[in-house]
């Protein structure tokens, strides 16, 4: 499998696309590739069992790679329902393409949900792993903050795509949804995050997570004034303490 190829194979179905853009127009803001690396592997994010990205630990196996690239460093991973392409680039330009976990349960081995062939590609989208995969992105934005990446500003853009007909489900024992949320859209664009500077990442990166969250939940037909609001924010509390 190549990088294109599993490009190719996340957008047959639904996925997340991730942009981080720095405000400075520096090709050298990380001196070099290997120092690339380091920042992504210090600064994953692993709160349920998976990093945020996915970081692997060698090259050599057809399923993941990492590996260097003009001013960039890039990985791919096509293993069970795990599906992501991300590079970094040495101007700080962070991208990752990161498939649909509920997407791809058929080709999954270890994660075994119950009924899960009720819930064909295409069809779903997780409440709670969306909150959590929201959580998780700002969370690794807000540690590249830390490492001085984003000092001068960064612009924050996310995208859905093949969501159209896709409705969300909450699939935790004893919460359910009173209504069916449905989106009617193929493709969304979420509002841009702007912060200025690398402290307004620290200061409001989670809340930034929370806000998104209930955009993409409003672009499938649930309004913004009947979502739990707090109970979003226990489930983002609870995954930043790995009480999940």
């Amino acid at each position: 499998m190549t990088e294109d190829g599993v490009i190719n194979k996340i957008k047959t179905r639904g996925y997340w696309r991730i942009n981080f853009d720095p405000l400075e127009s520096n090709p050298f803001l990380v001196e070099d590739r290997g120092k690339c690396k380091e920042i992504v592997t210090t600064s994953a994010v692993e709160l349920r069992g998976w990093d945020y990205p996915h970081v692997p630990t060698e090259n050599s196996r057809k399923e993941s790679a990492i590996y260097n690239g003009q001013n960039f460093v890039g990985s791919y991973t096509n293993w069970e329902r795990h599906k992501e392409v991300w590079r970094l680039e040495q101007s700080g330009k962070f991208t990752h393409i990161r498939g649909f976990w509920e997407d791809w349960w058929d080709e999954d081995t270890i994660f075994v949900i119950e009924d899960r062939n009720k819930y064909p590609p295409g069809s779903i989208l997780s409440v709670t792993s969306a909150i959590y995969t929201l959580t998780e992105i700002f969370e690794f934005l807000k540690r590249l903050a830390e490492k001085n990446v984003y000092d001068s500003g960064v612009v924050v853009s996310i995208e859905l795509h093949n969501i159209n007909a896709r409705k969300l489900l909450i699939m935790e024992p004893g919460r359910f949804l009173f209504s069916e949320y449905i989106s009617n859209v193929n493709d969304y664009v979420l509002p841009s995050q702007v912060f200025e500077n690398g402290q307004l990442v620290l200061e409001k990166a989670h809340d930034s997570a929370i806000e998104l969250v209930s955009d993409v939940f409003e672009t499938f037909n649930w309004d913004k004034g009947r979502q739990p609001m707090d109970t979003f924010r226990d489930d983002q509390k609870k995954l930043l303490e790995r009480k999940i």
